[in-house]
Order: structure tokens, then C-alpha cells, then sequence
């Protein structure tokens, strides 16, 4: 896969080429997608011109504060992860530089559209790979970010979704909602197990594996665990995301005039987050919808939640086949030209800073 990314995202040829984005594990995966919602139309017993009736009647002000709220969440999204790389001395060490909120904010976007089209979350692994050649380190220490993103935003989910399962407990939203509780303390204690087992256990891993691998996954670990470092902070903006994602449900929810209450919005808010992590699919086509409607269902007609469902992924997945498409485009054929390509460096100096556990000077750029 990394040969992949390396020809689609080589200075020479510009942006991923159409042919590579259609190729038969997409054809596959969106097969899977089309089948979830055929059965979430058939399964549910769904009436389509209800379902319509109810989009038709949404509050545009109210969807499109929804659509900047969305939006709103990738700036701080890219504001962490540039926080998240200083904390992982990218830039500094490895004798590249420190790529601005900006940058990574368009990154970011781009890779939400290949995750959008594509399957196995690929645009997370251009990102990585872009981020590295940009910033002139290599590509291990920049997926070592990208994957500790990944991590704390599941950590992040648990204390969201007590309060949800809190405040639906003593009314009749509350039922079923013990399940996903469940659910986001298994992810969280995975996620948990994982770091603690990079720290551990990493550094005897490491020396297990062949020579040629070692200095990479060495630089992985160090991406993933210095990733940490300031962790308040880290969590505290990893809760507002999530916060923002609840808050733009709740638009979309106050623009179609349903009555749902805030704490069955945090929770299918969260329930949308983990789905669209599942990558069997592009985007979580299929299986967020059809998760949505499943929780929805508790306060609201099988109608209705298809409408509120289609209407936020309308902004959450519509929206950024245009955007994120065109920043994509735009990171590829203006940003990359215009400023250049920093090839990732390698030294033996780097390589032993990679496997240790360095406290961050301070003279690089804070988050």
C-alpha cells in the first residue's frame, strides 16, 4: 500500500488518479454500502415520501450553521494534530520542519475526501505519508501521529457517552443505551491496552524484529507516544470535537423540528463517530445510516430518523466529496508546487532520537 501512496502522491504525478480510487476493492466495498441501505430501506419498512416530507421542511439557517459547526470541528481537528506533531518533535529531530494549522487543517480535508471514496480509511495513510514528505521526516513518525489521533479520539468518547447514557437513563430514551456504553469502554480499554503495550512492551518488540524494521518501527512508536505528551490538553480539545459533533446533530435535529433531547443527540453523535471508523466501507456508507436510524428509533418514527440520518451525513459525508475533493486538488497541484517538497531525512542522529524518550525542547513552535 505504501508503493501505492508513494506513486499517487509523488510530486510527479499529482493527485491520486481516478483509476486507482475505482479500482475493485472500492467496486467491492461500495457494493457492501448500496446493500446496507437497501436493507435499512427494506429491513425498516421505511415510507420514502415521509422520509422526504420531513427533509423538505428543514430550517436552511438552521442546516447551514449546522454545515459551519461541521466545519468548524475540522479547523480544531487540524489545530490538534499540528498541537499533537510538536508534541512528537516532528520537524525538529529529524531536521524537517513543522507544517502550520493551516496546512494540516487542508490535509486533513483531503483526507476525509479519500476516506470518503476509498476504502481502509486510505486517506489517513496519504495524510501520513503527505504530512511526512512536506515537513521532511519520515513517513513511520507521521503515521505514528495519525494513528495516536485515532486513539485518543476513542479514549475521548467515554466520558461523552456516560453523560449520554446518564441522561437517557430515567427516561424512555434511555433503552439500549447501556449497549453503547459497552461498546465505547471496550474500544476505549483496547485503545488503552494498546498505548500501554507500546510503552512497555514496545522497545523489546522492536529489537524481535528484523534489522530493516526496526528504525521505523521505532519512529512509529515515538509518533504514537510523544503524540501524548501535554495530554490535558490533547483530551480537552479531543472533547470539543466531539462536542462539535453532537452540536451540529443538534442543529440538524432543530432545523427538521423533531423532538429529540440532548443527550439521545450526544449519543447517536458518538454511535456516527465509531461507525465511520469501520472501514469496510467508504465513509461508513451503510453502516452509520443504518446505525443512526437504529438509535433514533428510540424517540423518533422509523421515518423521521431516516430523514434526521440523511440529512446530517448530507454535511458530514455529501458535503465533503466537494470540499474535500477540492482541497485535494488544490494541496496537490498548488500547495505542493508552489512550496515545494521536503524529502523525509533519515539520520543516524534522528534514528537515535527515535528510540528514545526525549522531552520536548522548547525550540520549536508550540501547539
Amino acid at each position: 500500500m505504501l508503493k501505492r501512496l508513494r506513486a499517487s502522491c509523488s510530486h510527479h504525478s499529482g493527485p491520486p488518479s481516478l483509476r486507482r480510487l475505482v479500482s475493485i476493492p472500492t467496486v467491492v466495498s461500495l457494493s457492501i454500502a448500496i446493500g446496507l441501505l437497501a436493507l435499512l430501506l427494506t429491513r425498516f419498512n421505511i415510507d420514502l415520501g415521509a422520509t422526504w416530507d420531513v427533509i423538505g421542511s428543514a430550517n436552511l439557517s438552521l442546516f447551514l450553521l449546522a454545515m459551519v459547526v461541521h466545519y468548524a470541528g475540522l479547523v480544531v481537528r487540524g489545530a490538534r494534530w499540528h498541537m499533537m506533531a510538536w508534541n512528537a518533535q516532528i520537524g525538529r529531530e529529524a531536521g524537517g520542519s513543522l507544517l502550520g494549522r493551516a496546512e494540516t487543517t487542508t490535509l486533513l480535508l483531503a483526507g476525509w475526501f479519500l476516506n470518503s471514496v476509498g476504502w481502509l480509511r486510505m486517506g489517513d495513510a496519504y495524510r501520513a505519508y503527505a504530512y511526512g514528505r512536506r515537513a521532511g521526516v519520515p513517513f513511520s513518525l507521521s503515521l505514528g501521529v495519525v494513528a495516536a489521533e485515532r486513539v485518543v479520539d476513542v479514549i475521548a468518547t467515554v466520558p461523552l457517552v456516560l453523560l449520554a447514557v446518564a441522561g437517557t437513563a430515567a427516561s424512555d430514551e434511555g433503552s439500549g443505551s447501556v449497549a453503547y456504553l459497552v461498546i465505547s469502554l471496550t474500544l476505549a480499554g483496547l485503545a488503552v491496552a494498546f498505548l500501554l503495550g507500546m510503552l512497555v512492551l514496545g522497545e523489546r518488540l522492536a529489537r524481535r524484529l528484523p534489522k530493516p524494521v526496526q528504525e521505523s518501527y521505532r519512529r512509529f512508536r515515538k509518533g504514537i507516544l510523544g503524540s501524548f505528551r501535554r495530554l490535558p490538553l490533547v483530551g480537552s480539545v479531543s472533547i470539543a470535537v466531539w462536542v462539535l459533533e453532537a452540536l451540529r446533530l443538534h442543529l440538524v435535529v432543530q432545523a427538521l423540528d423533531v423532538p429529540v433531547g440532548v443527550p439521545l443527540v450526544l449519543l447517536v453523535a458518538l454511535v456516527n463517530a465509531v461507525l465511520t471508523t469501520i472501514p469496510l466501507t467508504p465513509g461508513g456508507v451503510g453502516f452509520v445510516e443504518t446505525g443512526m436510524v437504529g438509535v433514533l428509533t428510540i424517540a423518533l418514527p422509523r421515518d423521521t430518523a431516516l430523514a434526521v440520518a440523511l440529512t446530517d451525513r448530507a454535511i458530514s459525508y455529501g458535503s465533503i466529496l466537494i470540499s474535500g475533493g477540492a482541497a485535494l486538488a488544490f494541496y496537490e497541484l498548488v500547495w505542493m508546487r508552489r512550496t515545494g517538497i521536503r524529502q523525509p531525512v533519515v539520520s543516524p542522529a534522528s534514528a537515535q532520537g527515535a528510540a528514545g524518550d526525549e522531552r520536548p525542547r522548547n525550540d520549536g513552535e508550540g501547539g
